[in-house]
């Protein structure tokens, strides 16, 4: 299988106080790395950054920190490829994410990531069954059906993703 990670299972990978560690693990587990193509977005890279304060809110010392930041940085350096359609001047990406910011309620990051897991998933192997796994179910997951039918319109083609929460898969 082909998945395409948002930002919050790299947190619930590493983050053993994360909502989402369990179902995160688990998802490699049955999936392991060896056997499943895993890739991810470049924006992720920027996103993680910024939720470093979230995490140093859940009381960490300096040493649990750093260990997170090493988990993710590693498993970023595992994906297959980091995906990046916003600067390679794709004529339909932007007009499909100015579409997809207003249904993810006006969040330019999950925008930017789902819309580079479309354009990934055209270039998948359906039989691949290219998947975007997410934690945030109130942006991206509970309206995936709309993101689908808005990308099938925008770009005049079907579009392989299927949009799941981690624990879904």
């Amino acid at each position: 299988m082909d998945f395409f990670l948002d930002s919050g299972v790299f947190v619930g990978l590493c983050d053993h106080k994360d909502d989402w560690h369990k179902k995160s693990k688990s998802l490699l587990e049955k999936h392991p790395r060896q056997t499943n193509n895993y890739y991810s977005a470049k924006k992720v890279k920027d996103e993680l950054k910024r939720k470093r304060l979230q995490i140093i809110k859940n009381g960490y010392d300096n040493e649990a920190l750093s260990w997170i930041y090493k988990c993710i940085k590693r498993r970023l350096r595992q994906m297959k490829k980091l995906i990046e359609y916003e600067n390679k001047k794709h004529v339909q990406f932007k007009p499909l994410f100015e579409d997809i910011v207003k249904i993810t309620d006006y969040n330019e990051n999950d925008a930017t990531i789902v819309t580079n897991a479309i354009f990934w998933s055209c270039e998948c192997d359906p039989l691949g069954d290219p998947t975007l796994i997410s934690t945030d179910y109130y942006d991206i997951v509970r309206n995936a059906d709309r993101i689908i039918n808005l990308a099938e319109i925008k770009c005049e083609r079907e579009i392989p993703l299927k949009i799941k929460q981690v624990g879904d898969i």
